[in-house]
């Protein structure tokens, strides 16, 4: 149940998005974000002891506070000559590739699930904002 309510809210700011509506938070803390809604799905997703609360496995923490510094311009523990995220760019963001199955190295993540098309949109929509990197 609670897996639905947060695709359903991160579908809503997800046609926000594509609307082309401003999403940034300017002070009004209902709305959501591209970035909030990646962490949503972090939270969701990538929590369970890997990448959250304290643990960085491959030396990456997905907190709110610690993502975007984490990720933006930052190599691959895996493999160097991949950036975690190249702003802009999903094809050469190799968080955007480790979803994907195969990966372009190692295991596909999250370990042991996929996610869907629309949590993998909700990525693409914070790789290609405005937001990526700031």
């Amino acid at each position: 149940m609670q897996r639905m309510r947060v695709l359903v809210c991160v579908s809503v700011s997800l046609l926000s998005i594509g609307c082309g509506k401003d999403t940034t938070d300017g002070g009004d803390s209902g709305s959501v974000t591209a970035y909030s809604a990646m962490i949503g799905l972090f939270e969701q997703s990538c929590g369970a002891g890997c990448h959250m609360d304290g643990s960085s496995f491959g030396d990456l923490a997905l907190d709110e506070a610690d993502a975007a510094t984490n990720l933006v311009d930052m190599p691959a523990a895996g493999d160097s000559s991949w950036m975690r995220v190249v702003c802009g760019d999903i094809g050469q963001s190799v968080l955007y590739q480790k979803l994907m199955n195969p990966a372009p190295f190692g295991d596909p993540m999250p370990l042991g699930v996929s996610l869907t098309d629309s949590e993998m949109a909700i990525i693409q929509a914070w790789i290609e904002s405005d937001e990526c990197g700031l």
